[in-house]
Order: structure tokens, then sequence, then C-alpha cells
């Protein structure tokens, strides 16, 4: 090799290595944005080690930012104020529909090892045998709100030409709603499942779950007759536009996080216990096809009122 070419090799390398150091300069302090709805000091105070170690990972100082809800959350993360945000599934793709300037860095799986769950329809000994005796059921969901207890599924099941009841009845909870089920006010319910574990004993989380807690342990004589597409657990995202170096050195702490920090992850998941995995776009297409359907005014409102997926039960 020449004198010539060893001096163009180092300078592409030089080159190369300011490149992966400028970012740091670029972002300054990097933000992580959470919707904090018990008070912004307590929701800062108690992701305090997973900050931390954020900070030790990127080589950066690393800021919470708190929302009041998603939509201030989207809108900090589109315009720039925000590097990373925790969203619900829903919230991700609202974020998706602003800009597509975000993409889902990793998902948290549950104890039970799912990375998702699904909108049912859940039916009692006297109800609809099969999804084509559903319009003359008598259909209740958990909340008239609730994305994956309600809205979701109904969306997917008129995109099968699925014909729904002229009425679907809404308790004042999802609580109340299941109560009313399981007396036989109502003989099918829209609820959501992990549709992983015993089937018998209502499956690891959900609705049915929650139905064989009052049925002895078991959903018997209950039934699943339709499934919506899956659902991701909440993704942790990040702006395209950050460096790619940053963005493995976050896939990198994140996916080892649960065995290397467990302090640290239950700060951040305490309700998925079961560690970081990598989040792909594709994940969450089904349910951007259904925010694509609502009109601009629905989707404003469907953020500001959306609870995180986790307590849809």
């Amino acid at each position: 090799m020449t004198a010539v070419m060893v001096a163009v090799a180092y300078v592409g390398l030089l080159t190369s290595a300011m490149a992966q150091t400028d970012w740091r300069k670029d972002v300054g302090t990097f933000r992580i944005g959470i919707v904090a709805s018990n008070g912004n000091s307590a929701a800062v105070a108690k992701v305090e080690p997973f900050r931390l170690a954020i900070a030790e990972a990127l080589g950066l100082n690393v800021e919470i930012f708190a929302a009041k809800n998603y939509t201030a959350l989207i809108n900090a993360q589109s315009s720039a104020r925000i590097e990373y945000a925790i969203y619900s599934a829903s919230a991700y793709a609202a974020a998706w529909q602003v800009c597509e300037c975000v993409e889902p860095l990793v998902l948290p799986k549950s104890s039970d090892g799912s990375q998702s769950y699904n909108s049912i329809v859940i039916s009692a000994e006297n109800g609809p045998e099969d999804v084509s005796q559903l319009a003359s059921a008598k259909l209740t969901g958990l909340s008239q709100s609730s994305f994956a207890g309600s809205q979701f599924a109904i969306f997917e099941l008129g995109t099968q030409n699925i014909e729904l009841p002229e009425e679907i009845s809404y308790s004042e909870s999802g609580e109340v709603a299941i109560q009313k089920f399981v007396e036989g006010e109502y003989n099918a319910l829209i609820g959501w499942s992990s549709l992983t574990g015993d089937p018998v004993t209502g499956y690891s989380q959900g609705t049915l779950n929650l139905i064989a807690a009052k049925n002895g342990g078991k959903i018997i004589p209950y039934r699943v007759i339709w499934k919506s597409s899956a659902i991701p657990n909440r993704p942790h995202v990040v702006r395209k536009s950050l460096a790619s170096e940053a963005k493995t050195l976050l896939r990198n702490v994140l996916t080892r996080m649960y065995e290397n920090d467990p302090v640290a992850y239950d700060s951040i998941e305490p309700v998925f216990g079961g560690g970081f995995v990598v989040a792909r776009h594709g994940q969450f297409l089904p349910v951007i096809e259904y925010l694509n359907s609502l009109l601009p005014a629905d989707v404003e409102e469907k953020r500001d009122s959306e609870q995180p997926d986790e307590q849809v039960d």
C-alpha cells in the first residue's frame, strides 16, 4: 500500500470516527418522554434508575419529559423537542400519522413471553355460536373509549364484513361490563386477551382471566369466537433522524436491561415483566390502518382520551 493510500485510509477512518462522535454534540441533552398521569414529579422520580442507565449507555446527559397525555407526547417528539418516547401501540400509530419521523426501537414482553395481545369477542353459553350470529347477540364492550375492548374490534370486524348488532351497550366501567356479562345481562362481550397460557383458566392476562376469577377459576362455558390482529405491547420509540450509533447503543442496553439492570427495567416497565425485544414498524400496521380509517377530528379526540393499552381491562 502506497503512502497516499495509507493517508486516504487514515482520513476516512478519522472522518468516520468524527461522524460517530458528532451526534452527541448535536443532541446535547437526550430527552425521554413519558405520559405522567399521576403527577410530573412522582413520575419522573420513579423512572430515575432507567434514566441513569440510558445516560450511562449513551454517554450523555438524559432528562425525562413528563407529558400530560399522548397528544402532548406526540407533539413533543414530532417537533424534535424529545428524541425518545414511550407510547401505547395506537399512540405510536398516531405519531406515525403526524410525521412519519419516528420508528419503534423495542417493546416489552410480558412475563408469559407474549409481545402482544388481541381484541376478542367472548360468547356466553346462550350466546352466538360464531361471528355469523353476532348481529342478533346482546353485545357489550369494556367501554366505549377502550381501544382493545371496543374500537379496534369493531373496526376489524367491519373490515371482515361481520355484521354487528344495531346497538352495542356499554357500562360505566370495564369491571361493571364484565360483571353484567357474567350475570347474564349480555351474551357476548368485546374484551382483550394475551391468548397465551392455559385457555381453561382464561389465559395469562386479560378479560377472560378476570372472568375466570369470577367463575371458580375456569372460563367454561365462555368461549372466544373471534380475535383481532395482534396489538403489540407499548413500544419505546425514537426519531428516525437519531444517529445509527445511538440507536445501536440504545437497543443493546435495552435488550439486556432485564438481566443486567432489573431495577432500571422495573422502574420503566412495571407491568411487562419479560424484558425488551427489538420492535419493527410492520408490527403496528393493523393499528395504523385503524387510525387511518378515522376522520382527523376523531384522531385528535382519540389521542386525548385513550389510556395505556395495558390498562384496558
